[in-house]
């Protein structure tokens, strides 16, 4: 691993994998091939120059950015796709589960409302606006961007949240499946809609048996560690009786 630049905001985790942080403790990931890249959600704030610094480092620029992919339509995830769009020209897929939560019409209930609540405050404060999706794709399916990547659905946390997996890298970009910050863990109930979904969907990940897992919430970058977490979660999740 190599930082790309002295303030520490970005990190290489693989060849071509880059973490870039948009707000304390959000990132997401830029991943190029060749003279193209694709974003992996677009985080909460405008942070295009940041993305623009790591492409240069690449001998690419912004214009080299033709797609970006939403693992779901949370705020902290898509909050800077329009804005993104409109530097770049990139097409947008999302999860065609996720539609509700993409466009901001998501109708929350219980626990939950409370991540409403913060999505709808930070929207208008930030008036940040819905971005058009491109193409909104389904489990399983192929993508044709950067490799081999394919779309997992991984519900739970939104309703249609997902992944994106490599499988010739052995690559799992997991979004929000699980988070890191003192343990491995599921992110908190008041911005998740369903855990035992969450336990479901982290036994189907780790039943791909990535050797690399990249995912947005956390202190821990190591790819390989962040697989090792995801095997010992799945192994926690047997022994968790769901309905």
């Amino acid at each position: 691993m190599r930082f790309v630049h002295p303030r520490f905001y970005s990190t290489e985790i693989l060849p071509g994998v880059f973490r870039i942080r948009t707000a304390p403790l959000i990132w997401f990931h830029l991943l190029v091939e060749g003279r193209r890249a694709v974003v992996v959600d677009t985080g909460l704030l405008p942070i295009h120059h940041r993305i623009d610094r790591v492409l240069r480092g690449a001998g690419l620029d912004l214009s080299s950015v033709d797609t970006i992919l939403l693992t779901h339509g949370h705020l902290d995830h898509n909050g800077n796709t329009r804005h993104l769009v409109q530097m770049t020209g990139a097409r947008v897929l999302a999860p065609r589960d996720d539609r509700l939560h993409v466009e901001f019409r998501y109708p929350y209930t219980g626990l939950s409302r409370f991540c409403g609540w913060v999505e709808t405050l930070g929207a208008g404060l930030l008036r940040i606006e819905p971005p058009s999706v491109d193409h909104w794709f389904v489990d399983g399916e192929e993508l044709a961007v950067w490799e081999d990547l394919r779309a997992v659905s991984l519900p739970g946390h939104s309703a249609g949240h997902c992944g994106f997996y490599s499988q010739r890298r052995g690559l799992l970009l997991s979004g929000d499946l699980f988070t890191w910050w003192t343990r491995p863990r599921q992110p908190p109930p008041w911005f998740s809609l369903d855990r035992d979904e969450i336990w479901r969907s982290i036994r189907k990940a780790a039943e791909l048996n990535p050797r690399y897992v990249a995912a947005n919430h956390g202190f821990v970058a190591d790819p390989q560690r962040q697989a090792e977490a995801l095997r010992r979660l799945a192994r926690r999740a047997k022994g968790v009786k769901t309905h």
